[in-house]
């Protein structure tokens, strides 16, 4: 059963039109957030004014994660919605009294934490190569990891709709620099798009990254 149907009793669903902010960097939340339908994004903005992506939050996801599990009073970034989302919005003290008395709520969460701390693995590796090309490619590589759903046979649609400037922030380019080395991977056949909808290869991906000790890691 998922954490939202477990935490349904004790939270109310909330709807976010697109373009509305959740929450903002330093303000203290009043509820815990988990994602039944739609897309949020979490951002900062840099000292000369731009937005940077720290992460997506799609269904099943809650966050502000850190605000939740008690190692952060405040909202650490920016949440704001990139879709019409509806959340189920638990206030805290209902939300610990759930893990206290509830062990599949508790099991339920560790499970998202530790998808968490993956997702995060691979971001952080994406932000750490050299060239444009591979962060991209990393990048695909975690939302496979995090959204994908297998389609075809070696095919998996990235269950959240996707622009290329939102693909720049999440690695710190250009959109056009972004839609340059998109065609790159198109060219090889690891990804294909249409619109906002992208499908990724999965093994061709793999090869293409020459990381065969990520093999396993995207099939969840």
């Amino acid at each position: 059963m998922s954490l939202a149907s477990l935490l349904k009793e004790h939270g109310q669903m909330r709807t976010y039109r697109h373009g509305t902010s959740v929450l903002l960097q330093g303000e203290i939340p009043r509820h815990v957030y988990v994602v039944l339908d739609g897309l949020v994004r979490a951002y900062t903005i840099s000292s000369s004014g731009e937005e940077r992506y720290v992460g997506l939050y799609g269904k099943g996801d809650v966050f502000p994660l850190s605000f939740a599990i008690g190692e952060a009073t405040s909202a650490l970034f920016y949440y704001e919605a990139v879709s019409d989302t509806r959340a189920l919005c638990v206030d805290k003290p209902s939300f610990d009294n759930a893990l206290l008395t509830n062990h599949d709520a508790a099991t339920s969460l560790l499970a998202h934490v530790g998808r968490e701390y993956t997702t995060l693995t691979l971001r952080l590796t994406a932000l750490a190569q050299a060239r444009t090309i591979e962060k991209l490619a990393y990048t695909f590589y975690f939302l496979v990891f995090r959204y994908g759903i297998e389609r075809e046979k070696g095919w998996y649609v990235i269950d959240i709709k996707l622009t290329q400037s939102m693909l720049g922030s999440l690695i710190g380019q250009t959109r056009e620099g972004t839609a340059r080395n998109l065609k790159q991977l198109v060219r090889a056949g690891v990804v294909q798009y249409k619109g906002s909808l992208y499908s990724v290869h999965r093994e061709k991906l793999i090869s293409f990254l020459g990381e065969d000790a990520f093999r396993d890691i995207a099939q969840h």
